[in-house]
């Protein structure tokens, strides 16, 4: 009766489906970054932009264009990299 299971055969559906999961899982993480990324910025140009700027409003149109800037960069990073994982299937 189990005779012909091994733990190390995996073919057809379950397999496929945890190439899925990982791709997915792969997705979910670059975004997940790519929000951190932006936050992180916005919140350092935002603190430290205290010692330049003595109003809240150029401290936060600072950050947000550092954040802009920051978020435009790692798009163009993930959409590079995207391409040229693209370009190997």
């Amino acid at each position: 009766m189990t005779r012909n299971i091994t733990g190390q055969e995996m073919n057809g559906t379950l397999a496929e489906f945890g190439r899925q999961v990982r791709s997915v899982k792969a997705v979910v993480i670059t975004i997940f970054n790519f929000f951190v990324t932006v936050a992180a910025a916005f919140a350092c140009t935002y603190l430290g932009s205290q010692y330049v700027f003595a109003e809240t409003a150029a401290r936060v149109l600072s950050a947000v264009i550092v954040a802009s800037v920051v978020g435009l960069a790692e798009l163009y990073v993930m959409v590079r990299t995207l391409e040229g994982d693209l370009g190997k299937l």
